[in-house]
């Protein structure tokens, strides 16, 4: 449900952020071909935006929150969540850091774990932000989200670092007025804008980190990079139905099974089985709420001989029966 919000502030809740990808990824550097720094960079760009293009993003509430001096907005784990600081001076709390923030500056929280931003007691006067959430129904967010780290912070116009495009902020402040504008006024349509409009947001701020990524993040990308992984989460996704074994993938990437099997672990920080599993059951979740096909055929359509089977896999997966997930299907602005 899209809609404009103006909740009464919560007190302050404990921190409990996870805010680091799978350390087992560094360790693909040792395994996989080794990449120009430039070249790995781009690649594993490419590879990220492909992830995200398939992690379908969705779009939620926007809210707009006004905390005087000592209050504090705490965030619940849940969905992930933009930030926009329009006014004043507030600090985010997550994962036993504290993190300044200004006017103008804009935060990231991708993965959906509890945090806390709060105005300090002697600030000068109340800090004014807006929230947007967001998840996530296509197959790539679980790799995109263990790429990514904790939080994403990104500066005021005034405050961007040199050789970043000079017009980068002011599209950043035109996308977020677009979102603001199209939450407190919405009208035929406005569910559909705001999720792309949080998209072209995602986007911005992904191309603003991989632009000033340190050599820690560009290692990260190096493991993305990896063409092997690339072909494999292709063959995947291009036929989920399909009968995969480990064996069969690496026999069509011309690997053997241990090489495979371990490049593609590190890389992803789960066995290719395990993703297939979760990918198939994030396409049968999208395909319940975006048709009226049967369960039954949605259950092939994913990979799976049986209904009861198929619905097992769903209830543990998502805590609920393939059915009680269509029923529950969130409601969209037209």
């Amino acid at each position: 449900m899209v809609g404009w919000q103006q909740p009464a502030l919560p007190e302050a809740t404990r921190p409990d952020y996870g805010s680091h990808p799978p350390a087992a990824m560094h360790g693909l550097l040792k395994t996989m071909p080794r990449l120009h720094n430039t070249e790995s960079l781009q690649a594993g760009s490419d590879a990220l935006f492909a992830i995200f293009q398939s992690s379908r993003m969705q779009g939620g509430d926007i809210s707009c929150n006004v905390m005087q001096p000592g209050g504090s907005l705490a965030i619940a784990e849940g969905k992930g969540c933009f930030h926009f600081i329009e006014h004043g001076t507030a600090r985010l709390h997550a994962d036993a850091a504290v993190v300044p923030l200004q006017t103008g500056e804009l935060l990231l929280m991708p993965h959906g774990r509890t945090h806390r931003i709060d105005c300090a007691a002697d600030a000068q006067g109340p800090a004014c932000l807006t929230t947007a959430s967001f998840g996530f129904d296509g197959p790539g967010s679980r790799l995109l989200l263990d790429a990514l780290p904790g939080w994403l912070h990104v500066p005021g116009v005034d405050r961007m670092p040199s050789g970043f495009p000079a017009n980068s902020a002011d599209w950043m402040a035109v996308t977020l007025a677009a979102i603001q504008a199209e939450a407190s006024r919405p009208t035929l349509g406005s569910g559909l804008m705001l999720s792309r409009l949080l998209d072209l947001l995602f986007v911005w701020t992904l191309r603003y980190w991989l632009g000033t990524s340190g050599p820690h993040n560009c290692q990260r990308l190096h493991a993305l990079a990896d063409p092997l992984i690339g072909r494999a989460l292709a063959l995947m996704q291009a036929r989920p139905a399909h009968a995969w074994t480990v064996e069969s993938l690496a026999a069509c990437l011309n690997q053997s099974r241990s090489n495979f099997a371990q490049r593609f672990s590190l890389a992803t920080g789960m066995s290719p089985m395990r993703y297939l599993a979760e990918s198939r059951l994030q396409l049968a979740a999208q395909m319940l709420r975006s048709g009226n096909r049967r369960v039954s055929q949605i259950a092939g359509d994913v990979g799976y001989l049986s209904e009861p089977a198929f619905s097992r896999a769903f209830r543990r997966a998502f805590g609920m029966s393939p059915n009680a997930w269509r029923q529950q299907a969130p409601a969209t602005s037209d």
